[in-house]
């Protein structure tokens, strides 16, 4: 553990010699603090060989915390496996999503979420999106009246929606960004049938300044659009989150055409997430989830631990949640 009382030795020199030396201080910093996450990891991972469940997820909380983004999807991913090893499975799931989220950016804490299938308009807020994938996420600032706007379309998202989101914004010029979209083969298909959906709709309108950021192996998996209309790649929204996997479910489990859903309702400086109506489709569509043990169920479709960011076991059992709780 050299490497923090180096950078404090070296801090003390900096002060007087140059920028080379505070270079070389903030090296050191982050070098101590890139091997105290790293120890913890291996502890925690010993730990966690060893059968020490509850001392592992210690260690690896602490390895989370690091900055070095690698390091804390890896601790993630063992807090993962360590969970289904024990049979939490709801913690798994979570340790499983978070691990999914930091892969995709840093989180953005004023940004509003517009989940898949949903938009939101408004005025000095911040709107974020994430898990693009073959979507197309659709940006808009009008510079006039300050107003922004986010929607997420899918393969399922109804064209004649996407028009209206538009259309509730004033006359003027608006500055539209469309991201999104898969190049893969499987997903090319896919993705252009969402980015010719989503141009028809935007084009549509008179005084458009278009960014076309689709089909690009570069385009973030998230992003946020300030209140200022200006687009952060690789950033997580962390607000409007609470019934996030409900709201997922209504797009993971639709299977049928659907208009752009209404994630949000404006009441003066008040912003509050829009009532949310499950249709008997989707009821009918997730019911088969609810039939399956729910340890059985994870295992399925995520054998390893790693990958149940897939979201459909934690939107399935969120909507059961959420529909029992309802008709209490």
């Amino acid at each position: 553990m050299a490497s923090i009382h180096g950078f404090f030795a070296l801090g003390g020199a900096a002060s007087g010699s140059g920028s080379t030396d505070a270079e070389e201080s903030v090296i050191a910093l982050e070098s101590a603090v890139d091997m105290e996450g790293e120890k913890a990891f291996s502890k925690g991972v010993l730990f966690a060989r060893a059968g020490r469940a509850d001392r592992a997820i210690r260690a690896l909380e602490s390895a989370r915390l690091s900055p070095i983004p690698a390091l804390t999807t890896r601790a993630l991913e063992e807090m993962a496996k360590i969970c289904m090893g024990k049979g939490d499975f709801p913690q798994a799931r979570e340790y499983g999503i978070l691990r999914y989220d930091k892969l995709q950016g840093k989180e953005y804490s004023s940004a509003y979420l517009v989940e898949q299938n949903e938009y939101a308009i408004c005025t000095g807020l911040d709107l974020g999106t994430s898990s693009i994938g073959e979507c197309i996420a659709i940006a808009i600032y009008h510079p006039e009246s300050g107003m922004i706007g986010l929607a997420h379309v899918d393969v399922r998202t109804e064209e004649e929606s996407v028009g209206a989101f538009l259309a509730e914004f004033p006359s003027g010029v608006l500055s539209v960004t469309i991201i999104g979209g898969n190049s893969k083969d499987e997903l090319l298909t896919v993705s252009v049938s969402n980015k010719e959906k989503v141009l028809r709709a935007v084009l549509a309108r008179a005084e458009v300044e278009l960014t076309d950021r689709t089909l690009d192996v570069a385009h973030p998996s998230a992003f946020v659009i300030t209140k200022d209309g200006v687009i952060v790649d690789d950033s997580i929204p962390v607000k409007g989150i609470e019934l996030r996997h409900v709201r997922g479910a209504l797009s993971t489990f639709s299977t049928s055409p659907r208009p752009l859903r209404k994630a949000y309702e404006l009441k003066g400086d008040i912003i509050e997430e829009a009532e949310l109506r499950i249709p008997e489709q989707v009821i009918r569509e997730v019911s088969p989830y609810f039939k399956v043990e729910e340890g059985e169920l994870m295992k399925r479709l995520s054998p390893t631990g790693t990958e149940i960011s897939t979201f459909t076991v934690h939107e399935a059992l969120a909507l059961k949640n959420y529909i029992e709780s309802v008709a209490c």
